[in-house]
């Protein structure tokens, strides 16, 4: 194998490991012109295979095919160069770039008609330092496209030079590559004319260009990967201080409601215990009765507010178990039942098909069970309220139903924001908490009004247990 056939096999495998590695790296990029670029790269390998056979003793039917097949190559790698400097460059005449595009394309296809670019004359050319090339002699329309490529080529140096002289540096790469390869091609030209015994470097030149650009381009990336980098450790950074300055948010509005909240009860409780002293001293036992009921509530009161608070502090460790989904609605239901005693009128719809569901069981029952505690907690005269259970694929969808006034447009952006509440004896920490609990198995939790007046709270949970997420900590 001669020297020339050896550097045309480097240069399709360089070429096609550089075009390769492109593709690897723009994959699923929004960057068109990088695409170009690398089929630019794949087809100068296939330029570099078929141009290998030149320097060899083959026959004069290949040395024909091989000639048709690179000059084809030719025509769709200046194709795609020209593509590559449409979508790359800030600025240009498009209409002229798509022009030059497929006018390459057609000299591609033209270069397949038997005796219209290149003749069926297979003749040897010795060049200089010894090299002996067989070739396929080009008709008159093909030194015609040899020359046209040049042309063409030769405008993209142009225009990159344009650029370069007003200083955009990003540009020198291309400048070099391509300058190189026009220079190259006008060569070749005049050697296949037989006008020069230069030997054939076209190789060269496309292994230049593609090495050029190739390089420009992973110092570019490289660059980008680097400011990346940095605007990620500058977002991680930002996103720590967010979430500092959040809860440090939380602990002050968390404190103005404890402080709230605990005031209240206690007035209440001091209150009631200078009246039972002072019903002591008087033996009023009726009274000290009713100031002691008092206290009872108040003391309830201030545990459900202390139960709350530590439920939303509290980190959520999941522990899962195979619960009866069945099962674990009516639990939720008496639960709350016992919770909240009603006048308000409850309705079950359970399906039967509902299966079993892998959850933390004990927070779960506690979730719908705060959903139903809310809706028959609901003021007003006697409502309809309705539980309904049922299964979709692999997941358990229940659905609280009221028909009482409904949330309104002011809280319902807040519906699920921590210490929000439209009751005198809420904590605002309820259906926080239901979130919390719904989310950290892989659930959800959206309210949407009732048709006809009300509010629907649907809750969705995967019956699988693959599941096992835990909700963050709670700002404290």
């Amino acid at each position: 194998m001669s020297p020339a056939s050896v550097l045309s096999i480097a240069t399709a495998i360089v070429s096609a490991l550089v075009g390769f590695v492109t593709l690897a790296v723009v994959r699923g990029a929004r960057q068109r012109s990088l695409r170009w670029f690398a089929a630019a790269c794949l087809f100068a390998a296939l330029f570099g295979a078929g141009n290998a056979i030149v320097g060899t003793r083959a026959s004069a039917g290949a040395i024909i095919l091989a000639a048709r097949f690179t000059l084809s190559v030719a025509g769709l790698h200046g194709a795609a160069w020209f593509a590559y400097d449409l979508d790359n460059l800030p600025e240009g005449p498009a209409r002229l770039q798509r022009g030059a595009i497929l006018g390459a394309l057609f000299l591609a296809f033209l270069a397949w008609i038997p005796g219209l670019l290149v003749t069926d004359l297979v003749v040897d050319r010795e060049a200089w330092f010894g090299l002996v090339y067989r070739d396929a002699v080009p008709t008159s329309l093909g030194i015609g496209a040899y020359t046209y490529y040049c042309i063409a080529i030769g405008g993209l140096v142009v225009r990159y030079a344009r650029f370069v002289a007003r200083g955009d540096r990003r540009f020198v790469p291309q400048l070099i590559g391509l300058g190189t390869l026009t220079l190259a091609a006008v060569l070749d030209s005049l050697a296949a004319a037989q006008v020069t015994r230069m030997p054939y470097i076209l190789d060269v030149a496309l292994m230049v260009v593609v090495l050029c650009v190739g390089a420009a381009l992973a110092s570019r990336f490289i660059e980008t990967t680097r400011a990346l980098d940095e605007s990620a450790t500058k977002l991680a950074e930002a996103h720590r201080e967010l979430v500092a300055r959040e809860r440090l948010a939380a602990v002050g509005e968390m404190s103005a409601v404890v402080a709230h909240e605990v005031r209240n009860p206690l007035a209440v409780m001091f209150n009631a215990i200078t009246g039972i002293r002072r019903a002591m001293h008087t033996d009023q036992r009726a009274q000290a009765g009713e100031l002691l009921d008092i206290l009872q509530e108040e003391a309830d009161r201030l545990r459900r507010l202390v139960d709350d608070f530590l439920d939303f502090a509290r980190p959520l460790t999941l522990r899962h178990t195979r619960t009866d989904a069945r099962v674990l609605v009516k639990s939720a239901i008496d639960m709350a039942q016992v919770a909240a005693p009603s006048t308000h009128r409850l309705s079950l719809d359970l399906a039967t098909d509902l299966g079993s569901v892998s959850c933390d069981e004990q927070l779960v029952r506690h979730a719908l069970a705060n959903l139903i505690e809310n809706a028959l907690q609901i003021d007003g005269p006697e409502i309809d309220i309705e539980v309904r259970a049922t299964r979709t694929g692999a997941t358990l969808a229940v659905a609280v139903v009221d028909h009482g006034p409904g949330v309104t447009l002011e809280a319902e952006p807040r519906l699920f924001a921590p210490f929000y509440t439209t009751r005198a004896q809420g904590t605002g920490l309820g259906l926080t908490i239901v979130k919390r609990v719904i989310e950290a198995h892989g659930g959800a939790i959206t309210h949407e009004p009732t048709p006809g007046g009300g509010a629907t709270f649907l809750v969705q949970l995967p019956l699988r247990g693959d599941v096992q997420s835990l909700a963050p900590p709670a700002a404290a």
